[in-house]
């Protein structure tokens, strides 16, 4: 819903997949879009600015002065006090009186500098009396790098079908015309014999000056689209990563098989790390090796001799065996409810760190893949293939660490009470990642007196949020029945 939408029809269509539509005005367009005038010098264009803008007050024709920054705002400022020509400023300093500025733009003599700044859904009234005087006069003191700016700036004179003008003052010392053909104008100039204070006012140079601008915009669209290219590759292995993140949150998630599955995995890398594979004679089997990556990674003691003369299925299954083992002897002292719990948290905590670290590598290995199109390879292609062995190296990475992670983690409780915290702590950790619940303070009168509720479910030391006094775990958060350990029979 935007009038200058047009001019980026291509981007929009081509990125977000949305077609443009030009709907007429509601009353034909009577503004009078004059052509630009082209001076040498930019201090001949600011003069011609001032000396215009002196005629159009002395005619009561009130004039919106268009520019491109703070500088170039200020340069007008000086000039127009200068020549004791009152005027309004607006730009990025005086922004909080944009509304009323733009509003009073219309009134009969008014003189008004704009940065970028025009007051786009603010109203400007124009009144008979400066219809008559050919209403607002637009005047840009250049041209922007987006045309859809100038159209803008345009779009303030002439409404619904009133008066109105618009001209752009333009240099050959503007940063457009420096780099899109400059000195080709310059060299028109100086054969026609333009002297100092002249202009040159030609449609071939107005249409010249567009198409410089469409050079510039579509060189900004293609870094836009590259961008957007390099940040979709980013974007899909975030959406795999949160995906499983959001599978560990779910209590429904079958974690246990989770880890069975990440174990088989891990032993088979284990192997492979001591380059023992499938095929090779056994007495080839670097059995050392194997039991010192064991020792070094699970902190596992066994003997290198138990390996002679197995087969890989052989040693595969007396390593599964001794991890399963120790694993289960080590969780049968916490019940069901709760080692699920410990798994995914434990997951989760080696899942966060490390997708935190692809995410810089990812961002290293931007930083410098440009450099191999001097070898005539196309930086995208390369990052794709890269970022895609760094994505599969980090899901190999959280599976095998997830896997020492809990098979080393221990459970040294000195008491029921610190069993029972460490447990809830876990618990806590784990809800406060799934969602935090807030607290309405707007509420009915007939909920007054429902039982308080706290913005974060506190700690079971902390003290009670109702305002007892006492330890939250004596008073609203006392535990029901226990189960499995923590149960009074097993007390």
């Amino acid at each position: 819903m935007t009038g200058t939408a047009q001019t980026e029809a291509t981007e929009f269509s081509q990125i977000y997949g949305l077609d443009v539509i030009s709907i007429p005005t509601n009353v034909p367009i009577a503004r009078l879009d004059k052509n630009d005038l082209i001076y040498n010098t930019e201090r001949e264009k600011l003069d011609a600015v001032v000396k215009r803008v002196r005629e159009l007050h002395t005619k009561g024709q009130p004039v919106l002065i268009g520019t491109a920054s703070i500088e170039k705002s200020e340069m007008i400022d000086e000039r127009l006090k200068k020549e004791k020509i009152p005027h309004n400023m607006l730009n990025a300093k005086n922004h909080a009186q944009e509304a009323e500025i733009i509003m009073n733009a219309g009134q009969k003599a008014a003189v008004t500098v704009a940065t970028n700044m025009a007051g786009r859904g603010v109203d400007i009234k124009i009144d008979d009396e400066v219809q008559s005087l050919g209403g607002l006069m637009i005047l840009g003191t250049e041209r922007h790098e987006s045309r859809r700016i100038d159209n803008q700036l345009r779009g303030r004179s002439g409404r619904q079908g009133g008066a109105g003008e618009s001209q752009f003052f333009l240099s050959l010392d503007d940063n457009l015309l420096r780099i899109f053909g400059g000195d080709k104008i310059r060299n028109i100039m100086t054969k026609l014999g333009v002297e100092d204070g002249e202009y040159i006012d030609s449609r071939i140079v107005t249409r010249s000056v567009e198409k410089a601008q469409k050079k510039v915009e579509n060189q900004h669209y293609e870094s836009r689209k590259n961008i957007l290219e390099y940040d979709d590759v980013a974007n899909h292995q975030r959406k795999a990563i949160y995906a499983f993140r959001n599978q560990l949150l779910d209590p429904e998630f079958d974690i246990a098989g989770k880890i069975k599955e990440n174990r088989e995995e891990y032993i088979a890398h284990l192997m492979a790390e001591a380059e023992i594979f499938e095929g090779m004679p056994t007495e080839d089997f670097d059995v050392e090796k194997l039991a010192a990556h064991i020792k070094e990674e699970l902190h596992i003691e066994v003997q290198a001799e138990h390996f002679k003369d197995k087969e890989v299925e052989e040693m595969t299954t007396m390593i599964r065996d001794m991890m399963v083992n120790l694993y289960e002897t080590k969780m049968s002292e916490i019940d069901a409810e709760q080692r699920t719990d410990i798994e995914r948290i434990l997951y989760l905590q080696v899942l966060d760190p490390q997708w935190r670290d692809h995410l810089y590598e990812m961002d290293v290995l931007k930083t410098g893949i440009g450099l191999r199109g001097y070898n005539q390879k196309d930086p995208l292609t390369e990052y794709k293939q890269d970022s895609y062995k760094l994505f599969m190296d980090l899901v190999q990475r959280i599976k095998y660490e997830a896997v020492k992670v809990l098979q080393l983690v221990q459970f040294n409780f000195e008491s029921q009470e610190e069993e029972e915290e460490a447990v809830e702590n876990i618990r806590e950790e784990l809800e406060s990642d799934v969602s935090d619940a807030t607290l309405s303070t707007d509420e009915p009168e007939e909920k007054k007196n429902t039982p308080f509720t706290a913005k974060k479910k506190p700690k079971r030391n902390d003290p009670c949020p109702c305002g007892s006094g006492k330890k939250y775990k004596n008073c609203c958060g006392q535990s029901g029945p226990k189960k499995g350990l923590l149960s009074s029979k097993n007390a």
